[in-house]
């Protein structure tokens, strides 16, 4: 009965380990929105993996969204005829979500390593006209950061401390953190009430043999 219950324990950590991997293996999202003259993500940078971008055509004629890899600054891409060279000297085009209408909203996914990428249109004329903004992805968690935390700030005493009480939303990767560690706690308690179940039941058949 003791091995049993150990090796019942020992299913049920796998298990909640493996809960915690697919929850923290959730796709992130990032919400990108395209008009004149502006690319506006809801935030400026996200941990590695496949991140799915939507946008949104709010201008009045069309756009697209373009994923470039470079550590060149935003506004200092190769550009000839108008248009950015995305296969240029310093870029590596990662993916595209065509030139769609305006007040439609396409998606896509893409599968981003660590490191520097701009964000375009590249609709001729649109990248020079402002269609563009720099984003990040961090191999770390805890560097992926929320666009309204990067204003611009020209001093370290313009940073409002944060409310005492308050709490924020939980990034995708806090929340299948979160959901991992919640599902270990219960297979633990579970699996402790099974052996403590099954103790009970060996102490009362040895009293009833006697």
């Amino acid at each position: 009965m003791k091995k049993r219950g150990l090796g019942l324990v020992g299913a049920l950590v796998v298990m909640a380990f493996l809960g915690m991997s697919l929850a923290s293996a959730q796709d992130a999202t990032v919400n990108v929105e395209l008009n004149e003259w502006s690319v506006t993500p809801d935030v400026s940078s996200v941990t590695a993996g496949d991140i799915d971008f939507v946008a949104t055509n709010t201008g009045a004629i069309d756009h697209e969204l373009v994923v470039l890899k470079t550590d060149l600054a935003a506004d200092a891409l190769p550009v000839a005829d108008g248009k950015v060279d995305e296969h240029g000297a310093g870029v590596e085009e990662i993916g595209e979500i065509e030139e769609f209408a305006a007040g439609a909203t396409e998606s896509a996914t893409f599968t981003l390593t660590p490191g520097s990428y701009v964000l375009i249109c590249n609709i001729a004329d649109h990248y020079e006209a402002g269609m563009y903004t720099a984003f990040t992805v961090s191999a770390d968690a805890t560097d992926a950061t929320d666009v309204d935390d990067v204003d611009d700030v020209d001093d370290v005493d313009d940073v409002a401390a944060p409310e005492t009480g308050s709490v924020g939303p939980l990034s995708d990767s806090e929340g299948g953190f979160l959901t991992g560690i919640l599902v270990l706690v219960l297979a633990v308690l579970g699996a402790t009430m099974l052996l403590a179940g099954g103790g009970w039941m060996v102490a009362g058949s040895r009293r009833t043999t006697r």
